[in-house]
């Protein structure tokens, strides 16, 4: 097991770290979150994509890549993620071990690296580069017209929109919103965002914890000013704010398969969650091919195409999405509402239990065959569920779920949305 540490180096600023030497190669990425809110949405989302086309010193995307060549062939990766109503916008890089290349200064200059991409973004008269705000500008409308091609997608899409019409977590792009972006608006809202953002850096190598200290403080040295971060809240509803389920509907006569979307509350669990249980749940339910609704759905009742199951820790909600013939609607609506019943029952056999544990306990181990692997697990844990665990230790609560602590999450969903994507097979 890898030795795992979280250090808090400023008011705002939070230091994972995970030593191994099991790889060549290193990790390193940092997370600036802010709360999630629809009146900045469009702009975070500029923001993130022109974060990433240089800085100062390096001030385009050639420059940036002959560092990257220059530190062993380093690679970066970014984009955003939310955490419930905290939006997260991370730069991170995957680069070859300190110890590897002979080259204490490696990680020093990966970290440095990261810090100027955050504080220190390529500028033109003090304000963010006219050329890069336009392009990604367009990049961000251009992703968000694209979204309508893909119809599972675009069903999620809106379905998000309707399910959390009243709360920050139904955020999406408006397209006049980011039209009215200026190189002068984004660069002060990237102010304000990077002002009182939460900071928190991953790590996941070979170095001490005191050298990555070290480096973090040096590369992000301006953010050490003991400012405290925005709070970050995200609002749980354990009832539906409408009171009765809502029901939409939508039209996509090129498509040639219905999406049907049900969304829950998880409801009064949220008070005292038991993560590995819901994981359980959701493994039980629709998390592999010999979950319940894949098996009596699809399998038994050829009544879809594809389902699957998926819940928002954070939100405390769940989402059923699967891909039918319309006039299977009714037939594959009642189904899936029987088989969480049949679950609130009890209805859960040993061999769907333990099939379920060994399932993700699998996966997860397929996932810390890396160092980024290892890292964002860690980055996770504590985002979503606010645990200093590691994964291995979150794998030991997998294993001692009981079925009774699943049916308890099972009792506990309310029915909140279902969203109807009409194909070419139509609707009853």
């Amino acid at each position: 097991m890898e030795k795992s540490t979280v250090v808090n180096l400023a008011p705002r600023v939070r230091l994972t770290h995970v030593q191994t030497k099991r790889f060549k190669t290193a990790f390193a990425q940092v997370y600036v979150t802010t709360p999630l809110r629809r009146e900045n949405y469009a702009a975070i989302s500029v923001l993130q994509r022109v974060l990433q086309r240089g800085t100062v010193r390096l001030g385009d995307l050639t420059a940036l890549q002959n560092e990257m060549d220059d530190m062993y062939g380093a690679s970066l990766n970014s984009g955003e993620i939310n955490f419930g109503e905290s939006r997260s916008v991370f730069i991170g890089a995957s680069y070859v071990d300190d110890d590897i290349v002979g080259d204490r200064t490696q990680t020093a200059r990966v970290f440095a690296l990261l810090g100027e991409l955050i504080t220190s973004p390529a500028t033109d008269g003090g304000v963010f580069r006219a050329d890069y705000v336009e392009t990604e500008k367009a990049n961000v409308i251009q992703a968000e017209r694209a979204v309508v091609i893909n119809k599972p997608t675009y069903a999620s899409h809106e379905f998000n929109k309707r399910m959390f019409d009243t709360e920050e977590f139904g955020a999406y792009i408006i397209e006049d919103e980011v039209n009215a972006i200026t190189p002068e608006n984004l660069y002060a809202q990237y102010r304000k965002w990077l002002g009182s953002a939460q900071i928190d850096l991953v790590y996941c190598g070979a170095s001490e914890i005191e050298d990555i200290e070290i480096a973090a403080k040096t590369a992000f040295a301006t953010l050490f000013d003991g400012v405290p971060p925005n709070e970050l809240y995200t609002q749980v509803l354990t009832e539906p704010p409408h009171g009765e389920p809502r029901v939409f509907e939508e039209s996509a006569p090129d498509a040639e398969q219905s999406v049907l979307l049900m969304g829950y509350r998880l409801g009064k669990t949220m008070l005292t969650l038991n993560y590995a249980a819901l994981e359980m749940f959701s493994q039980i339910l629709a998390g592999t091919a010999s979950s319940k609704l894949f098996r009596n759905v699809r399998e038994k009742l050829h009544l879809c195409y594809s389902i699957s199951a998926g819940h928002h820790i954070n939100k405390g909600t769940m989402r059923v999405m699967t891909a039918i013939d319309g006039v299977n609607r009714d037939a594959v609506r009642a189904e899936i509402l029987a088989q969480i019943d049949d679950m609130a029952r009890g209805e859960i056999t040993d061999e769907e239990l333990q099939t379920a544990k060994r399932t993700y306990i699998t996966e997860l181990q397929t996932l810390l065959e890396s160092a980024g692997g290892i890292a964002v697990m860690h980055i996770n844990h504590m985002m979503r569920r606010g645990l200093s665990l590691s994964p291995e230790e979150f794998a030991g609560l997998v294993e001692t779920v009981t079925r009774e602590e699943v049916v308890e999450i099972a009792q506990s969903l309310v029915f909140d949305t279902e969203f109807f994507l009409s194909g070419k097979g139509g609707a009853q």
